[in-house]
């Protein structure tokens, strides 16, 4: 199955690596990393939450102020915050290599797990679990 990444440079260093027809993000220090460890996610997504294979998602560019560009009070946070957040919530984990898979019902994001979280990585994660920023620094 041939997927869409979509890779950004992240303020902290290394880079943020996302595929839109799931959702799922991860990053890595080198380009190749980024798009290793975003393979290894979705693969782990798709095991936990399989979908029917669809188009190609259609990458472009726009223009967003700039305190758009990350919810406020979002920055590095250590996995296991983010792992325990989510836990709490009643959600289910599976590991595969560097990435978890949090469930709950039928609803559920992967997680690397990395020492620190990039910015870009973390507002992905939040964005497939469907929970706001300020839901999550709530539950640290």
């Amino acid at each position: 199955m041939e997927l869409t990444a979509v890779v950004t440079a992240a303020e902290e260093g290394g880079f943020v690596a996302l595929n839109p027809e799931t959702g799922t993000t991860s990053q890595g220090e080198t380009l190749d990393e980024a798009i290793a460890n975003l393979q290894e996610a979705t693969a782990l997504y798709l095991e936990e939450f399989p979908q029917a294979q669809g188009c190609h998602a259609v990458v472009t560019t726009f223009n967003l102020s700039e305190s758009a560009w990350a919810p406020e009070g979002l920055g590095c946070r250590d996995h296991p915050d983010a792992g325990a957040a989510r836990l709490r919530a009643g959600a289910t984990a599976r590991r595969r290599g560097s990435h978890v898979v949090l469930r709950r019902g039928l609803q559920g994001c992967v997680v690397p797990l990395h020492k620190e979280l990039k910015t870009g990585t973390l507002a992905g994660i939040l964005r497939q679990a469907e929970v706001s920023a300020d839901e999550f620094i709530e539950t640290l």
